[in-house]
């Protein structure tokens, strides 16, 4: 949301059986000075040339700054995919991670664990499908957002006044530490549970912000990530029709790949560390954040040796041993990925024995990198420079 724009909330629900609530809760907005963001109204922008569930998406994407989704009897309209137009307005608010406020249809709470135990049984007096269980319970249990129940517009209202006051005052917080420790320019691109993490210093932030900003970084390089799985690799190709060059191509490349290594050593067994702070003294964000994105870089430079790799055009016979070279990558590319996802489950769990127990917890965030094929790598070039006649020294 740009400074000086007015807050629009976008409400999602069906419309055919709840517009009296949506058209009171557009009203009521409204009256707070909001901008409130409804499918159903003129003021709804349309894009012509795209079908009406990407409009909904669409706007949920570029209008929302907070989502209040609406849940009653009925699932509404769906996708090829079967998910409603509601549910994927809910995904795209939760990928933006934009505030969302909840409500579900008591006699829908009250008939959900019934549902449950009986899954086949029929439910049309309640739900105009069963997918609507399984929506209530996805957000409910793998999501573990706070549901508000209601049966009237009014109850919604009320509960919306109370929850923007929260909103609002956790918000002049957020200003008010953001202007008085004046955010690094590192920290300025960033928004959610990062901001909030390196603003608020709450237990552990430290490594809550090291393994968010991680989190964050690897997530964005998923389409890279999806080349190297699939053998993807478009571009200027490189072509060797000597044995010697390509070899001498091949050494640089690992040297490459080690330096890569030596990079993350450093970063991980020193920087990190004084960046964190020794124990009972206060870390450094801006420290911590360059320390997280040189690690998501350095993974990001493995996936494209991996890539540059593929790019190559040598004789057949030569296509064993870069397939021994590719192999040189693929442990490091895990590894960096299986360290991401081990400092969040530590961190997790560290959090929920903080919170039994009251007592420091050790982490111990290691990453081991090693490299895979080095043996099959020198067989295979001995062999071919027996073949051809080669000196490799």
């Amino acid at each position: 949301m740009g400074r000086g724009k007015i807050p629009s909330i976008f409400v999602s629900s069906t419309c055919y059986d709840l517009g009296q609530v949506r058209n009171d809760l557009r009203i009521f907005l409204k009256d707070l000075g909001l901008e409130p963001v409804l499918s159903e109204y003129n003021t709804f922008p349309i894009n012509p040339n795209i079908g009406t569930i990407d409009n909904c998406i669409q706007n949920v994407e570029t209008k929302a700054d907070i989502f209040i989704l609406i849940i009653g009897g009925r699932y509404g309209s769906q996708n090829d995919d079967g998910k409603s137009i509601t549910n994927l307005e809910y995904l795209r608010a939760k990928a933006k991670g934009i505030p969302i406020y909840t409500f579900v249809s008591k006699n829908i709470l009250s008939t959900l664990s019934i549902w449950k135990d009986n899954p086949t049984s029929d439910f049309k007096s309640v739900v105009d499908s069963p997918k609507l269980f399984e929506f209530v319970n996805s957000i409910k249990v793998n999501d573990s957002l706070w549901i508000f129940p209601f049966e009237t517009a009014q109850e919604i209202m009320d509960t919306i006044k109370i929850q923007l006051a929260f909103l609002f005052a956790e918000s002049l917080d957020i200003r008010t530490k953001a202007y008085s420790t004046q955010i690094l320019e590192s920290l300025s691109e960033y928004k959610g549970d990062i901001l909030r993490l390196a603003l608020e210093k709450p237990m552990a932030w430290e490594y809550r912000l090291f393994g968010e900003v991680l989190h964050s970084g690897i997530k964005m390089l998923n389409p890279l990530r999806r080349d190297v799985k699939y053998g993807i690799a478009f571009g200027q190709c490189i072509s060797f029709s000597d044995l010697k060059n390509l070899v001498d191509y091949i050494v640089t490349k690992i040297y490459e790949l080690r330096q890569v290594g030596v990079g993350l050593e450093i970063l991980l067994n020193t920087a990190f560390q004084e960046a964190a702070g020794l124990p009972g003294e206060p870390g450094d964000p801006e420290h911590i954040v360059y320390v997280a994105e040189k690690i998501v870089e350095a993974y990001k430079n493995v996936l494209l040796w991996t890539v540059e790799l593929r790019r190559l055009k040598v004789e057949d016979e030569w296509e064993n041993l870069i397939a021994k070279v590719a192999l040189f990558s693929e442990n490091m590319i895990l590894e960096i990925e299986q360290y991401c996802d081990e400092i969040n489950n530590q961190l997790k769990q560290a959090l929920i024995d903080i919170a039994k127990d009251d007592k420091p917890i050790m982490l111990t965030l290691k990453l081991t990198l090693t490299t895979k094929g080095s043996d099959e790598f020198t067989q295979e070039l001995e062999r071919l420079a027996i073949q051809y006649g080669v000196n490799m020294s």
